[in-house]
C-alpha cells in the first residue's frame, strides 16, 4: 500500500512539474526569434506555413511547447489573416495570442510622384493585400465618386501624396473612405481660409498645384511658379501650361513640347482654353498645394526651363524677355538633339 502511495506521490510530483516547466516556457519565458520575422497571412494560408517559418528560427524546446500550446488553442482554425512582424521578445502564448486576435503590425504605404490613380492603384497593390484591378474599377465607379463628390476629373485631387499607416489585408473601399478622411483632415482651417482668399476651392487649388508640380522639382522655386500662374488667372489669361498639354497627349516622357501638339483639342489644352483644366493632371504634393496657398507675389508673367538644364527656370515680366529666354532654352535643346 505504502508502495502505491508513494508512486501516486512521485507520479502527482512530476505532472505538477511538468505542467510548471510548460506553464513557465509557454507563458512566462520570453523568446526573440534568430531575426525578424514576417508574416503574411493570406485566409487561404494554412497553419503549416506559419508552423514552418517558427520552426526555423526558434529552438526544439521551445518550437515543442509552441505545438502543445497551438493545439490546445485550436490555434490551426483561429487564425485571423493579416500581416504580422514577430522581432521583439514574446511569450509563445502572446505570440499565438497575437495572430488568434488578429493584433496586426500595420503597415506603413508611401505614395509620392504619382500622375494617375490607375498609377496609385498599382502602388497600393504591392504594399497592401488589394487587388490593383479591383481598386482601378473603384477609381472608376461613378457611384464611388459620386459618393464622395467628386468628378471623374476632380477625383484625383482626394488623394494627397504622403505616407500612412494601414492594415495589409485593407479592403479596397476601406482605402477610398480613408483617403477621404485624409483630405478632410488635410483641409483644415487655416488652409481652407488661404484658398478663399485665393478664391479657389480645394480643388482647384490641387488642380492648379498639379501643374506646379509638374513644372519644377525644386521646392523653392514652387511659390513662384504659382505666382506666375495666379498672376495670369487674375489677368484672364491663359496659363500656356506645357504640362497639361502633355498630359492631354497621354504621353509623360515627351521632354520637349513642340507647335503641333499645341494643336490637340482637348480641355487639358491650356493654351487653347482659358482658365484651369477640368482637374488635376497628377496627385499633386503637399508641397505643391502648400506652395499655391502660400504663392509669391511678385510681377512675373512668364517662365520657361533654363538653358543650364539643372531644372530651374528663368522668370520675366515682359513677353520680350521671356522671349529672349526661350529662344535660348530651345536652342540648347537643338544642340543636344532633344526634338520631343
Amino acid at each position: 500500500m505504502k508502495k502505491v502511495f508513494f508512486s501516486v506521490v512521485v507520479l502527482f510530483f512530476f505532472l505538477v512539474a511538468g505542467m510548471g516547466v510548460v506553464y513557465y516556457l509557454g507563458f512566462v519565458k520570453k523568446i526573440v526569434p534568430e531575426k525578424s520575422l514576417h508574416f503574411y497571412i493570406y485566409p487561404e494560408t494554412g497553419y503549416y506555413e506559419i508552423d514552418s517559418l517558427i520552426k526555423q528560427h526558434i529552438s526544439k524546446g521551445d518550437y515543442f511547447i509552441f505545438t502543445c500550446l497551438a493545439r490546445y488553442k485550436n490555434f490551426p482554425e483561429r487564425i485571423k489573416p493579416g500581416y504580422y512582424r514577430w522581432e521583439n521578445p514574446s511569450t509563445i502564448n502572446h505570440l499565438i495570442n497575437g495572430f488568434i486576435s488578429g493584433a496586426q503590425t500595420p503597415i506603413k504605404v508611401v505614395f509620392n510622384s504619382v500622375t494617375t490613380l490607375n498609377q496609385l492603384a498599382g502602388i497600393v497593390g504591392q504594399q497592401l493585400m488589394i487587388d490593383s484591378v479591383q481598386l482601378i474599377s473603384l477609381f472608376s465607379s461613378g457611384e464611388i465618386i459620386a459618393q464622395y463628390q467628386f468628378t471623374q476629373e476632380t477625383f484625383p485631387a482626394m488623394f494627397i501624396p504622403n505616407t500612412y499607416e494601414f492594415w495589409w489585408n485593407t479592403a479596397p473601399e476601406s482605402f477610398i473612405e480613408r483617403m477621404h478622411r485624409e483630405y478632410l483632415l488635410f483641409w483644415n482651417e487655416t488652409r481652407l481660409e488661404k484658398a478663399k482668399q485665393l478664391k479657389m476651392t480645394p480643388v482647384e487649388v490641387s488642380t492648379l498645384a498639379s501643374i506646379v508640380e509638374k513644372e519644377t522639382a525644386i521646392m523653392l522655386e514652387m511659390p513662384v511658379v504659382a505666382g506666375v500662374y495666379l498672376n495670369r488667372l487674375k489677368l484672364r489669361m491663359p496659363l500656356q501650361a506645357d504640362p497639361t498639354v502633355i498630359f492631354a497627349h497621354g504621353n509623360p516622357d515627351v521632354k520637349r513640347v513642340t507647335l503641333k501638339m499645341l494643336e490637340i483639342n482637348s480641355p487639358y489644352n491650356t493654351y487653347k482654353n482659358a482658365g484651369l483644366p477640368p482637374g488635376p493632371i497628377c496627385l499633386p504634393s503637399i508641397q505643391a498645394i502648400d506652395a499655391v496657398l502660400n504663392a509669391q507675389k511678385h510681377d512675373y508673367l512668364y517662365f520657361c526651363a533654363s538653358p543650364e538644364l539643372d531644372g530651374t527656370h528663368r522668370f520675366a515680366k515682359t513677353l520680350q524677355q521671356h522671349n529672349r529666354n526661350a529662344d535660348e532654352y530651345q536652342r540648347k535643346l537643338s544642340q543636344m538633339r532633344i526634338y520631343r
